[in-house]
């Protein structure tokens, strides 16, 4: 059974995207991008290339989670330099994915879901391998606040482009947040994680306060500015979202996700966050990344953001567990919590692609004809 519409399905594939980038460094990686994309054969598929750029990025976050599960600690330094690598790599496949679809005239919605899809995958493995890197393992409440803002922000960015119609990228944003990361994952291979425990000179705090501290302030004013515009009224009818619902019908997902992490790790009789840190983030994370995969479906179709949703169940029962003096484990809850996420977005993921393709009449991953240059690369 399938999880979209036929409305829906209809309206997705009328969808057209657009964005607005005022990004200091875009420009300046666009001269590598065009060069880039012009080297890859015209049969590789654009969702192929996105799927490689999502690989390069996840698996060598996971490497560094199996070698540092406590969220601190000393991973072989080839994994810092593999973590940086992949970001790297990440990037460049991911400008270029959209390029590829014009010059190969197979551009669709699909390409632009599976973007989006892969990105709120990577962005939960991603800052959780990047606080390992910085040892915020070491300083649980921090760590927690860090990686959690991340979702919220990547959360109501699509929220923002629900309300407006229009992805918007402002002068620090993903590619400057990306070469960041590149640069501490570098410099964590060189003089190991250690060196963001050393003080800055003259200012007389750590390294990695430093990195804390602009992280999660520049997070906390993207979503107030995210928010000042979400209050000022959509493109809807009446000043609504683009499925004229309400402007504030995407809060409470975000909202009951965020507050059963914060719940969990709060009320824990076991700090299951203490003791299980990468666990218990993977695990509330991938809900997040569930109901982000949501609301950008909810977008490109222009439908309704449904509220309730499975992925919220783990944390009901946690919570319920801790409530009833923890008749069940909390670890094996957690492990199997993380299981049925990993489980429920790869369904909802899979069940959403093939539906697009079965209705668009295309492929996922490979260009069904001999296709030709058909546009320039922008």
């Amino acid at each position: 059974m399938g999880v979209m519409s036929e409305i829906q399905l209809k309206r997705l594939s009328e969808h057209k995207y657009s964005a607005q980038c005022t990004s200091l460094l875009d420009p300046v990686f666009q001269i590598w991008w065009r060069w880039l994309v012009e080297q890859m054969p015209l049969w590789l598929a654009p969702n192929l290339l996105t799927m490689m750029g999502f690989l390069a990025n996840l698996i060598p976050n996971f490497i560094l989670i199996y070698y540092c599960p406590q969220a601190f600690g000393n991973a072989p330094r080839w994994v810092y330099f593999l973590c940086g690598i992949g970001v790297f790599v990440a990037q460049s496949l991911d400008a270029i994915d959209g390029k590829q679809a014009r010059r190969t005239g197979s551009s669709s919605p699909l390409g632009e879901l599976m973007d989006h899809g892969c990105d709120a995958i990577a962005m939960v493995t991603g800052c959780l391998s990047f606080t390992i890197t910085i040892q915020l393992g070491k300083e649980p409440i921090w760590m927690f606040i860090m990686c959690f803002t991340g979702i919220v922000l990547f959360y109501v960015s699509h929220w923002q482009t629900y309300v407006s119609g229009t992805m918007k990228f402002g002068l620090i944003d993903v590619t400057e947040l990306q070469v960041a990361s590149i640069l501490v994952y570098f410099l964590t291979g060189l003089f190991g994680p250690d060196f963001w425990l050393n003080e800055v000179p003259v200012i007389g705090v750590t390294f990695q306060t430093c990195i804390l501290a602009s992280s999660v302030m520049g997070c906390v004013l993207s979503v107030c500015a995210i928010f000042s515009e979400i209050y000022q009224g959509g493109m809807g009818k009446n000043g609504s979202t683009i499925a004229g619902t309400s402007v504030l019908s995407p809060l409470l997902p975000i909202t009951l996700t965020t507050y059963l992490a914060y719940h969990v790790a709060v009320k824990s009789p076991m700090n299951i966050f203490i003791k299980h840190p990468c666990l218990f983030y993977l695990a509330f994370g991938f809900a997040g990344t569930k109901v982000t995969l949501k609301l950008v479906v909810a977008c490109m179709s222009k439908s309704p953001l449904e509220i309730k949703d499975i992925c919220m169940l783990g944390g009901i029962i946690q919570v319920l567990n801790i409530h009833y003096g923890c008749p069940i484990d909390e670890k094996l809850l957690l492990c199997m919590m993380m299981v049925h996420m990993v489980f429920d977005i790869s369904r909802y993921s899979i069940t959403v692609c093939s539906q697009i393709c079965n209705y668009l009449n295309i492929c996922c991953f490979t260009i069904p004809y001999k296709p030709t240059e058909s546009t320039k690369t922008k």
